[in-house]
């Protein structure tokens, strides 16, 4: 309606001026005035009804041309012939069909015909529903365009076309035909462009773009039907249809049926049907605020009602806000980054790198999840919301699973029924030095070892940690859910239950006593020694045994009423073997590798209670059941005991004050190993020794009296000892 009313202002707009301007000929009985003088000039002595004379300048008044006017000054009302220059300030009323204008520096009033350039003003070129009126080259002004006009140069403007422009370089305020190539500007166009070129401006476009190169501010509004079929340029604003965007699009309220890898779509506040470029960017909180049917590509925001986007809003905006309820993307096989909305399927080639939102059915991976996943067959990488149904997918969970069909893996969440699952408990084994363990039958996933449990039914599995040789594990602290026993080669076997992650620390193997040096080396500081003489390099000789066993040991007092005794305050543990080494008598002899445990027991505080003569007291060393193995005691006992429980050794205490050293080990030893002596001790003794050989009658022997007490440098094979050869004579002291 609106381009049917702008067609009948502009025809009356021209009959009016036509009509005014009409000076009507000789009545028909009279005849016309012609101008018949070649390369004359007109208007001199009088104007003319028809010129039909070549080569004239016309200064005055032609009715009707129908010569060849070559320069045009005057008034002209019809042109049927040529008009080479109308020139500036010249008029022609009507260019008829079959007249021809060269270069138009005046103004023609109508157009029928045809204008080669128009330099000046064209009122209406006008086609009279047919394609007659044709301006080659306007550089003017074309007020209403309803022919032709081939090129509408960078000057040129045409206030409204009506009819074709094949190339527009200039400004066109209205378009309500056809433009072939938009270069310049259109400021509305309500017809047909074929190609808005990369250096085209359509301002507002209400019907159609066929390729947009350039830029288009508005398509469409709420009233029109406005399309682009394919923008490789920018759009500012699309209230209308986009049906391939290659190019940038800031805002949507309308349609895009398909963005493609290349294109781009800041905000989308209508519908996309399928994305396969980029919606939003993560800097700006932007993406889709509307609906996509299938994304392909990247969103970066699929936002939530919450979302708003940022700075000022207009009306629109405001009021599409209202009571806003969150996006939605039906399909993705793309990468949403973060996901507010709503996503009906996540697709196998789908991933969603944070979702906040709700996501219906999951088959590819959700990166990290602290919203809804309504049902999840692919990967929930992190989950710290809720995943209400795992079906036949992985949840590694921080979060809420609901049910589990298939595999959870534990951080530290919560499944609340794995009847039919499997959830799987971290177990981490931190391993100390000088060890190695077993591996154990473990789960690996992502590098980690994993303990499952199908439904409720708890499992177990072992492993056994081994000392390297010649070194030794203490003791061994365990959390809930693991059970550690020692083993009589030493080795520890822990087993792991499920049920809960499991941390633990092993603790570094520590180093057995190895005996005494033997180099000949004496050049540095010697190391005092007592006793046995037991020193210098054994400091890291420690207890391998948790010698407490059970806490508490029942007895009766002197009344016959059970009496109970802390353990902890009579049984203590040395920390260095060479110490309980050296408490014992000389007359006991025990190789290091024989040692299955030592330490002290207090007398007094055993008995402090009872009147009992004799107490059995648990004591905690790596002994097996069914062996008997040798007691020495620092008072010079020696008890023989058999072993009656794995990791448990039986020994019988007699009544007394104070505290005594104990050492258990093999009743069938190694070679007898004595205690090493220390170079101080030995020149100690021989000090004495060099002092009794002065005072006796001669060369006596007096091994008996330091019998043993010979450097292991100093023993030979036979097994005879030399101390010492005095000065240089023959005086030898030997003990065998």
């Amino acid at each position: 309606m609106r381009r049917k009313t702008k067609e009948i202002l502009a025809y009356l707009a021209v009959a009016a001026i036509s009509i005014s301007q009409i000076q009507f000929p000789a009545m028909a009985d009279e005849e016309p005035t012609k101008y018949t003088q070649d390369n004359g000039t007109i208007g001199e002595n009088d104007d003319y009804d028809v010129n039909v004379a070549n080569n004239v300048t016309n200064k005055g008044y032609i009715y009707s041309n129908e010569g060849k006017v070559s320069s045009n000054e005057g008034d002209i009302n019809e042109n049927h012939d040529t008009v080479t220059t109308n020139e500036d300030g010249g008029e022609i009323s009507e260019n008829s069909k079959d007249g021809s204008v060269g270069t138009n520096k005046g103004e023609i009033v109508a157009n029928y015909g045809s204008v080669e350039t128009n330099n000046g003003k064209i009122e209406t070129n006008d086609s009279e529903n047919e394609i007659t009126g044709t301006v080659e080259e306007n550089n003017g002004n074309i007020t209403y365009n309803y022919g032709s006009v081939t090129t509408n140069e960078t000057k040129g403007t045409i206030d409204e076309n009506y009819g074709k422009v094949g190339t527009n370089k200039g400004l066109i305020s209205e378009n309500y035909g056809d433009v072939n190539t938009n270069k310049g500007e259109i400021i509305e166009n309500s017809d047909d462009v074929t190609l808005n070129d990369s250096d085209g401006l359509i301002v507002t476009n209400e019907e159609s773009v066929k390729t947009n190169n350039g830029e288009i501010t508005t398509n469409g509004n709420d009233n029109s039907e406005a399309s682009i079929e394919v923008n490789n340029g920018s759009v500012n604003t699309n209230r209308g249809l986009i049906e391939k965007n290659n190019g940038a699009i800031e805002i949507s309220f309308g349609d895009i049926t398909k963005n493609e890898s290349n294109g781009t779509v800041e905000k989308n506040v209508g519908h996309i049907e399928t994305n396969n470029g980029t919606v939003g960017t993560t800097e700006n909180g932007t993406g889709n605020f509307n609906s996509i049917n299938e994304n392909n590509g990247t969103v970066h925001l699929n936002a939530g009602s919450d979302d708003r986007l940022s700075g000022p809003m207009d009306k629109e905006l405001t009021e599409f806000f209202e009571d806003y309820e969150g996006a939605i993307i039906y399909t993705n096989n793309g990468t949403i980054v973060i996901n507010n909305g709503y996503l009906e399927t996540n697709s196998e080639s789908g991933n969603v790198t944070t979702n906040d939102g709700i996501i219906q059915i999951n088959e590819g991976i959700v990166y990290e999840n602290t919203g809804n996943v309504e049902t999840n067959k692919g990967l929930v990488a992190g989950n710290k919301g809720t995943v209400e149904t795992n079906a036949s997918g992985t949840v590694e969970n921080y979060g809420t699973v609901d049910k589990n069909y298939a595999a959870v893996y534990n951080y530290g969440g919560t499944v609340k029924d794995n009847t039919k699952g499997i959830e799987y408990f971290h177990i981490t084994i931190v391993e100390g030095k000088n060890l190695k363990r077993s591996d154990g039958d473990f789960t690996i996933y992502n590098q980690q070892e994993w303990l499952g449990q199908e439904g409720n039914t708890k499992t177990s599995t072992s492993v056994i940690i081994t000392p390297a040789n010649g070194f030794y594990i203490p003791e061994m602290k365990v959390p809930a859910n693991v059970n550690a026993e020692r083993q009589s080669d030493g080795s520890w076997i822990l087993t792991f239950t499920s049920g809960t992650n499991i941390s633990i620390t092993l603790p570094d193997a520590k180093l057995l006593y190895q005996g005494g040096d033997d180099s000949d080396d004496d050049s540095g500081d010697s190391d005092s020694g007592s006793g046995n003489g037991a020193s210098g390099n054994n400091g890291n000789n420690q207890n391998g045994n948790n010698l407490l066993t059970q806490s508490t040991l029942t007895v009766t007092d002197a009344m016959g009423n059970p009496v109970s005794i802390d353990l902890s305050t009579v049984l203590k543990p040395i920390s260095d073997m060479t110490v309980a080494i050296n408490s014992m008598s000389s007359m006991f002899s025990v190789a290091a590798n024989d040692i299955k445990s030592f330490g002290t027991v207090d007398i007094s505080a055993l008995f402090a209670t009872t009147s009992a003569e004799s107490i059995t007291v648990p004591v905690g060393a790596a002994v097996s059941a069914g062996t008997t193995y040798t007691v020495l005691l620092s008072n010079g006992e020696k008890l023989t005991v058999t072993c009656t429980e794995n990791g448990q050794l039986n020994i019988p205490f007699t009544k007394g004050i104070g505290q005594l050293t104990f050492i258990i080990c093999n009743e069938q030893q190694s070679a007898p190993v004595l205690p090493p002596v220390s170079e101080q001790t030995h020149n100690t003794i021989m000090g004495a020794e060099v002092s009794m050989a002065a005072l006796s009658a001669g060369n006596d022997f007096v091994g008996a009296a330091t019998e043993g007490l010979a450097l292991a440098s100093n023993v030979g094979a036979d097994g005879v000892s030399s101390f010492a050869q005095m000065g240089g004579g023959t005086l030898r002291q030997e003990t065998g």
